[in-house]
């Protein structure tokens, strides 16, 4: 399962990536260990248990998908329950309608001084006014954002 941190950290640089909308039309099968979900609900993730045990077929779950590099991560707008039963009960995959992409160039953002930047037609740009939290900077630095540092024996 992807950390929800994780998906704080993308969804904190989403709107500086490309979208890419989509509707599929077919759900098509995710990988759970790639999406972000908890159960909040007793009641429910016990009836999305017993259904998985009865052999019941659940709806599709409906995500966003975060492309970053050669991965996928997924959040959920719908499908906290059926993601937990389906991993309580072995699955590894969980059919999706996925509604959007978001395509994510880790080469085009660094972090330099608690400060997200990001490479743009007029040079970098910084991202975030505030300083950043410690765990989204290692949540970037997970996904393939590096931490930018100056060589200090270029300093006359």
């Amino acid at each position: 399962m992807v950390e929800a941190i994780t998906i704080q950290a993308l969804n904190y640089i989403a709107d500086e990536c490309y979208w890419l909308s989509t509707r599929d039309e077919e759900a098509r099968h995710i990988l759970l260990a790639n999406v972000s979900y908890k159960a909040w609900n007793e009641n429910r993730l016990a009836s999305c248990l017993s259904a998985h045990r009865d052999g019941v077929e659940l709806p599709p779950v409906v995500s966003v998908e975060y492309r970053v590099s050669e991965n996928s991560f997924y959040s959920l707008s719908d499908g906290q329950h059926r993601c937990s039963a389906a991993a309580a009960n072995g699955y590894v995959e969980i059919l999706s309608y996925v509604r959007g992409v978001y395509e994510i160039c880790a080469a085009d953002f660094v972090i330099n001084e608690n400060t997200l930047w990001k490479r743009g037609d007029e040079g970098w740009m910084p991202v975030n006014l505030e300083p950043l939290e410690p765990t989204l900077i290692t949540e970037f630095n997970r996904i393939g954002i590096k931490n930018y540092r100056r060589n200090s024996s270029a300093r006359a």
